[in-house]
């Protein structure tokens, strides 16, 4: 099998960014239509991405947004309470 045929590279002239000016901020295509769903790992004590890919993306919430990070204890919710 090829390896090379595993990973597709997108090209987007559309592009933004979510999250603080440090780590936890991305860039991210700015992409038309809507998600299923939306799933964070790592998560730490800095969600500000979360915090504002859930703001963009209102339609997303709890029934549909989830996180997971086996080192803390609970969701650093000061960021947002739409995690479930």
């Amino acid at each position: 099998m090829n390896n090379k045929n595993l990973l597709e590279v997108y090209n987007f002239d559309e592009k933004i960014r979510l999250g603080d000016n440090h780590d936890g901020g991305y860039v991210i295509c700015e992409m038309k239509g809507t998600y299923d769903c939306y799933i964070t790992c790592g998560i730490s004590n800095e969600a500000s991405f979360d915090r504002d890919f859930l703001n963009k993306y209102t339609y997303l919430n709890k029934s549909n947004s989830f996180g997971y990070d086996g080192t803390i204890v609970e969701y650093p919710s000061y960021y947002t309470d739409g995690i479930g």
